[in-house]
């Protein structure tokens, strides 16, 4: 076979994208819970879904995956995202990547909790005493302009979000205490990233949940 020229990137090569990326999976939130391993993992060869999975510690060689295509787990909050999903008893809240809002897995049977065009979603905590999610919210507030960011929570009946904790530029890291008495989150604010400096608070929430 003789040699053909042609201009730079333009050759053709039997190796492709599938080929070099269709199999490589990157694993994104972990979460041990009622016995259980949870975990995301995006998917390449599913147009970069990314799957919810979860095994017994003893068992990770056999995972079972939870949420079925063509749902999608994957919050984009600060753009980077993380805490996609948390796990509650028998329930599964997650935030979809398609539209960013939250919704319910049960049985199998997925519902929808909130119907929020303008705000993304993450760090999910499911207060069980006030049947409500408390979450970190980034609210879009026009082009060009820094988005809303807030602890919000998300009433399980109707899906309203409510604006609990505003005052910083960037939320993270929400966590509830087991007796749904104390709330934790980091907050940074710019020209900082959160590796320049961040700081940690904890508050007790009244008797109405609001800190």
């Amino acid at each position: 076979m003789s040699k053909r020229v042609h201009p730079f990137g333009q050759w053709h090569s039997p190796i492709d994208g599938t080929m070099v990326a269709g199999k490589s999976r990157r694993f994104g939130q972990v979460l041990a819970a009622d016995g259980w391993v949870w975990w995301t993992e995006t998917r390449p060869d599913e147009d970069g879904r990314s799957a919810l999975m979860r095994a017994k510690p003893g068992g990770m060689h056999d995972p079972k995956m939870m949420l079925p295509a063509p749902w999608s787990a994957n919050s984009r909050v600060h753009e980077y995202g993380g805490g996609e999903f948390t796990v509650s008893g028998p329930d599964v809240f997650f935030v979809n990547a398609d539209d960013q809002d939250i919704y319910r897995l049960n049985s199998g049977v997925v519902n929808r909790i909130t119907i929020a065009p303008d705000t993304r979603f993450a760090d999910i905590q499911h207060d069980r005493i006030r049947q409500r999610l408390l979450c970190v919210a980034e609210r879009e507030t026009g082009k060009g302009v820094h988005p809303e960011n807030f602890i919000a929570s998300v009433n399980l009946e109707d899906g309203t979000v409510e604006k609990v904790l505003p005052g910083h530029d960037f939320f993270g890291q929400l966590r509830l205490s087991a007796d749904g008495q104390q709330l934790a989150w980091i907050a940074w604010d710019l020209p900082d990233m959160p590796w320049d400096q961040a700081e940690l608070y904890i508050c007790d929430l009244s008797g109405n949940g609001l800190a």
